[in-house]
């Protein structure tokens, strides 16, 4: 064990050569490895337009202010251009959106009476929600593949049961329908 002479406080430490050379590396390898920041400007890039889904859906207003011009799925099309273009376009195979009935692809318990009524009687019908409609028209253009519809047919069968007895994670507890029906016109236009 070696005697080690206590420090006077008072007296100025003094470097050896060996001190200096280790200062020496540190100053280089701080400055070698130095943070850097780098700023770069970005534009949003928009290919077929953007989807907000219901998560951001929240801050839509925020979204819009920093993507100025910025489309909202402009290609997915809203209740009146599928109530026009029956039975044109409508998807026929299984189940054939043109001859099945309301109550045999929607569940639970609606604003008023689906017996016997096809998709297309409803969606054409006055005695049904806004709501209900944008649910069908969600549903065909999932059912088309309607380029930058973001949800498919069974998540929009559960968003129309979700307000009817059901529950799905897409729609927050505290939305109403007609919270719904501002997000689904986000989606699909109005």
């Amino acid at each position: 064990m070696r005697d080690e002479q206590p420090i006077d406080p008072s007296t100025p430490l003094k470097a050896s050569p060996s001190d200096a050379g280790r200062r020496a590396w540190l100053r280089k390898g701080a400055l070698a490895a130095s943070p850097v920041i780098i700023s770069m400007a970005s534009a949003p890039v928009h290919a077929a337009g953007v989807c907000v889904l219901p998560s951001g859906f929240i801050s839509v207003a925020t979204f819009n202010s920093r993507h100025p011009g910025a489309m909202i799925c402009v290609d997915s099309r809203a209740p009146n251009f599928w109530n026009n273009n029956f039975p044109g376009i409508w998807p026929t195979s299984s189940p054939d959106t043109v001859t099945s009935l309301f109550s045999a692809v929607f569940f639970g318990t609606p604003e008023a009476s689906t017996t016997g009524l096809t998709i297309h009687d409803v969606l054409a019908s006055g005695s049904f929600t806004t709501f209900t409609k944008y649910c069908i028209a969600g549903y065909l253009n999932a059912r088309v593949g309607t380029m930058g519809f973001p949800l498919n047919d069974t998540q929009m069968v559960n968003i129309w049961g979700h307000f009817r007895g059901g529950t799905t994670p897409l729609i927050p507890p505290s939305w109403t329908e007609a919270d719904a029906v501002t997000w689904l016109q986000s989606l699909m236009g109005t």
